[in-house]
């Protein structure tokens, strides 16, 4: 690109001096080059200007940086010191630090702010600290719900649907017949959106209009929190929340440490500790506060919860980092702390938790998106007939002619297009009722019930956490009867997350068993473990690592004067801890490497220490074990952050290497009676690059400078020191055998250090951390080297067991036919030992194995480059699937001819058969689309074939097929391979390999998925995911905030997909089937009367009951079916697991299903209509002498409708409770009602004619009225019945068996008690005694007196004296 020299701008290259009432500063003259940007960079120059700031920004040039271009003319008391580098106060400008001097620049933007200055921090115009989260505004609601409504299709059919009706003469059809509908379903979704926006605008008043304290000239005074601004200084009481995001200033406690509970702001269900900086604690003072003279410069806003980067700049002070542990945010609570003082970071809709507060993934389930499609489709139908009636009409009165009078033809030229045309508009409004605008509500209506089952189902209900499962959104529950692949994490949802120490490895020697030396503690230990979430990509030493993967608790844990009440509950465990002989003597020996090893576990941690007050003077917290004197307190409670630091800390103490005190410049242990204070230097900090944490430390037995690590073995053993290659290999060895018992391991290294080489370093360290951008990369790079040249020390090698029945549920969704995934961070070893616990594993498996590191298999390379990646690939397919191996972009029809092989080079199955009699799938995967690289691969292959394979693969050799840039070739090769196996394992894996692993499932598929996990590592692939669960277990709630659905077991996940998943997507098939349905045999029937019309588009139904057919004589049944209806039972379904199957092929609801019900509901529409027209073709005369006309006619075609589509939902419907009856008879009856009542409304109130007024009576009178609908239901719904019966009998599904069997059963156990209460009676029977008589009886008796009374009566003759002869 040609470019212009044109002028010559400066670069700030010097510091800043003060003269007067100016700033003076030097400048570095550079060249300004012209290029097609020029236009852009100048408006976005006037964009940055600012009439209160004599800066002016100009933008980004083809090779140049962002400048500032001159800082002259500032008053005075904008900016008093003079040793600073930065522009003044309430600048939001943009600062890089290095080189010459401090330079301006596009990097970063750096907020600066003056403490406790209203005036000179207005001039940044910062915002106020109210919050608004409601979606719409008085002015603005119903604008703004109107667009998001009309955003579906159906509404906008029927917007323009009920325009055209209002162009006069047109319309067969009253207006309203569209409008009534339309204003319905707006009016209850704009109501119920209503209600949720005056709910959250109720609690923004009640937030915005809470109190703190702010300081003030006349001290601390109460002010609402909507009125804080940027600078202000605050105090917070305890238990009060936090108003704001603030540096904490100085604390109630001595040494400036507080506690908060964050749980709201990012669902850690720990105690955060923070502390003050120790230049500002002592601002205890009201006065003290008011005097204080400090400036800040720190980062804008932004949404990072656990990092923070800023200076703080004192007169006469060096500049000092304030960093995470002086912060706290909003949403927080202050516990355990009398008060704390701090200055206001950011405001309102600034702060982190509003920041945070983003609308999650807008998630669509498939069944939803098949409906939008299904609509289209009948949109096009409907549109077809409006065109065809259209046509019919005109050709019609060409051929009968224009001259008929009740055409009405005078007012327009008479021609067949004009006709036409005319006749197609009225159509399409008479037509507009095939599209069901009640869906929508019907939907809505059916979700909230499916999420209330959901939500109070005893099945899923955790009693050890009081925990019940939640739904987080009621848009996906049809879609847990679909889920194809299931994604797991391991840690915490397969796994229980409670750690016990079992074993380790120690100078090359392995101590310890998994089913041996199991010593249970006898004195009484409490270990509070925190819910702290995972920020790894490396769950296996994660939480070991790092009771601060967040970063919260570096330079600031400390026990003195810790608070009783931590605001959690403390549960009493017992971890066992192995008691090795040989360990326990190489302790009582004091072996030195024994002791560096327990040593560097009870100090490389962030654990809390708290000695409840009642046991401090205790006598009997002091005792011995094993003959040794432990003067520690027995009855400790450590607050860690992870199960993994409790674990580790808590074996070093039963060892006799007891954690008892720590404050931020020191930690104290008890080593076997002994106390040993250590003097804390630094703590280098965790992240998911380094996977590893150190602190470095004065050993008081020496003096000498340690730097204590533990970390993942890959990070550790890159790092030693040369000449420990049989160590090395010993421990390796170790590793291995920890990691096929299932243990997560860890390594220990240490490295004392020369004091100069850590002074030199110390102030690499400081400059590092004073930095304002860059400040974590840069401490980083520091840390890293100071951490090489160690010393290893052995290993550790916890257990995390299982979950109760995890195998168990794992079984029953592989039956289910649902593929498992499992995506961990552990190590593989400890994965697949795992795997064979869940039985994804068997013995009977062949394992394919990607790896990039070197195995014991010698044709097996690393992977650790696409070439060797390809290579193995292919490599697994010429031995395992030899017709597949060099397969690219093969036909379907040559697709269609492959046959899937074994090993051995025999045939399984071919592709193009169905298996069992299912439904064959569509070929190909049009993974990722054509755009992203990934094409069309081979159909799935037969579970006959997948149950032989399982596909292991670390988190290196991933990322070789599956690339952060995008998919590949490779990636389609890789899915390929990975369809053909049962099970998946990938270990190693990072949180960003999580989501894209479910990505390439997604997307390469087109299968339904399911993502599982408990923490924060979690969430990406949560989110990416058709669905996210969230565990709520010990790694915090970020996940379960994250998710779609959250349960407290793994096992729960059982009942949620099998028993709900399944009625949900039976439900909503049956909602939208049926509501596509009794629309089109409505519809319909007046097109059929069109060949005897015409086809004019002569309407057969009034208009209010057109409007009205959706909401009251057909919508009632459907919505109770759908609430109640349960195909199978619970226990059915967990007992015949395969039934969830039908879900995965799309069964129950697809556009041929779809199409297959609205066959026959044209087939009833025409029996309906040609029955009504049959039946009045004689023209029936009522009792009053009236000619039966077209609306007696209608009415009985209408009551013909609504009988036959509620008999089609009778048909339909599995559960009948009195629910379910009344329903039904309330939509008939009420049809009914609705006649009569509506004959009696006149015209005026209708504000339009009335077809029946009065009109009723006649019609309902006569015979013809109730018979006609009897007989055409009957007619209507034979075939229907017919076609049950055949697929029950002959063409059976499986749950149609499966309500057969269960019908057996409840008939057997019918007969069996019948037969139990048969053999009673006949029992008793046999016992009552038979008397024998001689005398006999008379065959009947009379009693005296009887014929006296028929005398009386006069019904008999009265006896007279004969007469003689």
């Amino acid at each position: 690109m040609d470019v212009e020299l044109v002028s010559q701008r400066r670069e700030w290259v010097g510091g800043v001096r003060a003269e007067g009432d100016k700033w003076v500063t030097r400048f570095r003259q550079l060249a300004v080059r012209k290029d097609p940007e020029e236009r852009a960079r100048r408006t976005r120059m006037k964009r940055l200007r600012n009439k209160r700031n004599p800066l002016k920004a100009l933008a980004k040039g083809p090779d140049e940086d962002v400048e500032v271009e001159g800082v002259w003319g500032w008053t005075k008391h904008l900016f008093t010191r003079v040793r600073r580098n930065l522009p003044c106060p309430g600048w939001r400008g943009y600062v890089e630090e290095g080189g010459d001097g401090d330079r301006v620049s596009s990097k970063k933007k750096v907020r600066i702010v003056r403490a406790n200055s209203r005036k000179e921090n207005k001039k940044g115009r910062f915002p106020g600290n109210a919050v608004h989260t409601t979606r719409y505004g008085p002015i603005t609601f119903v604008p703004k719900n109107l667009f998001e409504q009309f955003k579906r299709l159906a509404n906008v059919w029927f917007l323009i649907v009920a325009v055209i009706q209002l162009i006069p003469g047109l319309s067969p059809l009253n207006p309203a017949s569209s409008f009534v509908p339309l204003i319905f379903v707006l009016a209850v979704t704009a109501i119920k959106e209503a209600y949720e926006d005056i709910k959250r605008r109720v609690t923004d008043k009640k937030i915005n209009w809470m109190k703190t304290e702010v300081l003030t000239p006349q001290g601390f005074k109460k002010t609402k929190w909507h009125k804080l601004r940027v600078g202000d200084i605050v105090q917070i009481a305890n238990d009060k929340p936090i108003p704001a995001d603030l540096f904490i200033l100085t604390t109630a406690h001595p040494e400036g440490i507080a506690y908060f509970e964050t749980a709201n702001l990012d669902g850690e269900t720990n105690l955060k500790v923070r502390q003050a900086l120790e230049e500002t604690a002592s601002l205890k003072s009201v006065n003290l506060l008011q005097n204080w003279k400090a400036s800040l410069s720190y980062e804008q806003p932004n949404a990072e919860l656990y990092s923070f980067e800023g200076v703080l700049h004192l007169e006469g002070h060096d500049d000092i980092p304030v960093n995470l542990e002086q912060t706290v945010w909003r949403g927080s609570t202050l516990r355990n702390t009398e008060w704390i003082t701090g200055m206001v970071l950011y405001t309102g809709m600034q702060t982190k938790v509003m920041k945070n507060s983003r609308t999650p993934p807008s998630k669509r389930s498939t069944i939803e998106l098949e409906m939008n499609r299904a609509l289209i489709t009948i949109f096009l139908f409907a549109l077809c007939l409006d065109i065809i009636g259209g046509i019919l009409s005109g050709v019609w009165s060409t051929v009968t002619g224009y001259d008929k009078w009740y055409l009405q033809l005078a007012d327009i030229e008479p021609s067949a297009a004009v006709l036409g045309l005319e006749a197609f508009a009225a159509w399409l409004i008479l037509l507009n009722v095939i599209i069901p605008i009640s869906l929508y509500v019907y939907l809505e209506v059916v979700k909230l019930v499916m999420v209330y089952w959901i939500n109070n189902d005893v099945a899923m209900y955790d009693k050890e956490t009081n925990t019940k499962a939640n739904a987080n959104t009621s848009n996906l529950a049809e879609d847990l009867g679909r889920i194809e692949y299931i994604f797991s994490d391991k840690t915490g949802t397969l796994t229980c997350n409670k750690m016990d120490f079992m074993c380790c490895s120690v100078n090359g020697r392995s101590y310890g068993d998994t089913q041996q030396h199991i010593m249970y503690p006898e004195d009484d230990v409490v270990i509070t473990v925190k819910g702290k979430e995972k920020d790894s990509d490396d769950e296996e030493m994660t939480a070991s690592l790092n009771a601060h993967s967040n970063k919260e608790n570096v330079h600031l844990l400390n026990t003195l004067d810790v608070p009783e009440d931590t605001g959690e509950v403390d549960i009493p465990t017992e971890p066992p801890v192995y008691s090795d002989n040989n360990l326990l003597s190489a302790i009582e020996d004091s072996d030195e490497k024994v002791g560096d090893f327990f040593r560097l576990l009870a100090l490389c941690n962030t654990v809390l220490i708290e000695v409840p007050e009642e046991d401090d003077d205790d006598d009997t917290l002091y005792g011995s074990r094993s003959g040794r004197q432990d003067s520690a307190p027995k009855r400790l409670i450590y607050q860690a952050a992870s199960p993994d630091e409790a674990a580790l800390v808590e074996a070093a103490r039963k060892m006799g290497f007891v954690l008892v005190k720590r404050d931020s410049h020191s930690l104290t242990i008890e080593v076997l009676g002994q106390q040993e204070q250590w003097e804390l230097l630094n703590v280098l900090e965790f992240n998911s690059d380094r996977k590893r944490m150190s602190v470095v430390v004065r050993d008081p037995r020496d003096g000498t400078t340690k730097l204590l690590c533990k970390g993942a073995d890959s990070v550790i053993f890159e790092r030693l020191a040369a000449g420990q290659d049989e160590l090395q290999h010993t421990t390796v060895k170790h590793l291995e055998a920890f990691g096929m018992e299932g243990l997560r391991t860890l390594c220990l290294a240490m490295k004392v250090i020369p004091e100069d080489m850590y002074k030199e370093w110390q102030a690499k360290y400081y400059t590092a951390s004073i930095q304002i951008n860059g400040r974590e990369a840069a401490m980083d790079a520091v840390a890293e080297e100071i951490e090489t040249d160690m010393i290893l020390l052995g290993a550790t090698a916890i257990e995390d067991k299982l979950q109760d029945g995890v195998p168990e549920a794992i079984a029953t969704l592989l039956k289910a036919g649902i593929k498992m995934w499992v995506l961990t961070g552990d190590k593989m070893e400890t994965a697949i030992n795992i795997g064979y616990s869940c039985s994804l594993l068997s013995n009977t498996m062949n394992q394919i194995v990607l790896s990039s590191e070197d195995t014991d298999d010698l044709a097996q390379k690393p992977i650790r480059d696409p070439l060797v990646a390809k290579d193995e690939l292919e490599r697994y397919f010429r031995a395992y699937f030899p017709n597949t191996a060099t397969s690219r972009h093969t036909s379907a029809d040559k697709r269609a001819k492959n046959q899937w092989e074994s090993p051995l080079g025999e045939p399984l199955l071919k592709v193009d058969e169905p298996v069992d009699g299912a439904e064959k799938k569509p070929e190909g995967v049009d993974a990722y689309q054509k755009s992203s690289g990934l094409y069309n691969i081979a159909q799935p292959p037969p579970l006959e074939l997948t149950k032989k394979f399982a596909l292991i693969i670390d988190g290196k050799a991933l990322a070789q097929y599956i690339p952060a840039s995008g998919f590949n070739d490779l990636s389609v090769r890789f899915l390929e391979l990975a369809m053909r196996c049962k099970s998946v394992i990938c270990c190693r894996v990072s949180p960003l390999q999580k989501a894209l692993v479910v990505k390439l499932v997604k997307k390469g598929l087109k299968a339904t998925t399911l993502s599982i996990g408990d923490g924060a590592n979690d969430v990406p692939m949560i989110q990416q995911a058709h669905i996210g669960i969230g565990i709520s277990g010990k790694e915090g709630r970020q996940a379960v905030m994250a998710s779609d659905y959250s349960i407290a077991q793994f096992r729960f996940l059982v009942p949620l997909l099998l028993v709900h998943g399944y009625w949900s997507y039976r439900r909503m098939a049956n909602v939208l089937l049926y509501s596509f349905y009794k629309n089109i045999v409505f519809a319909l029937t007046n097109f059929w009367f069109g060949i005897f019309s015409g086809f004019s588009a002569q309407s057969l139904f009034d208009s209010w009951a057109v409007s009205v057919y959706n909401i009251f004589f057909t919508g009632l049944p459907i919505l109770v079916a759908s609430a109640f209806d349960r195909p199978t039972s619970k226990e059915q379904i967990l007992e015949y697991p395969q039934l969830y199957e039908s879900g995965i092929k799309g069964i129950h609801f697809s556009q041929m299903k779809l199409w297959s019900w609205q066959a026959m509901g044209i087939f009833q529409s025409v029996v309906v209509t040609f029955f009504g027209i049959a039946a009045y073709a004689n023209s029936n005369v009522a009792q009053s002498g009236n000619v039966m006309g077209i609306w007696s006619m209608g009415q009985a075609i209408f009551t013909s409708v609504v009988l036959v589509v509620n008999v089609k939902i009778a048909m339909i419907t599995s559960t009948w409770t009195i629910f379910n009856f009344m329903a039904l008879l309330l939509s008939v009856i009420g049809w009914f009602v609705f006649l009569i009542v509506y004959s009696f409304i006149p015209d005026s109130v209708l504000l339009t004619s009335n077809a029946l007024y009065y009109d009723t009576f006649n019609f309902m009178s006569t015979a013809v009225f109730w018979l006609t609908p009897a007989l055409a239901t009957i007619a209507a719904t034979v075939p229907d019945f017919a076609y049950k019966y055949y697929t029950r009998m002959y063409r059976p599904r499986d749950y149609h068996i499966v309500q057969e069997i269960r019908q057996i059963e409840r008939n057997r156990s019918h007969r069996v008690k019948m037969e139990k209460q048969l053999n009673k009676v006949r029992g008793k029977l046999k016992k009552i005694p038979i008397v024998k008589r001689t005398n006999r009886g008379y065959a009947f008796s009379q009693a005296e007196g009887g014929g006296d009374l028929l005398y009386t009566l006069n019904l008999a003759p009265v006896p007279v004296k004969p007469t003689h002869m």
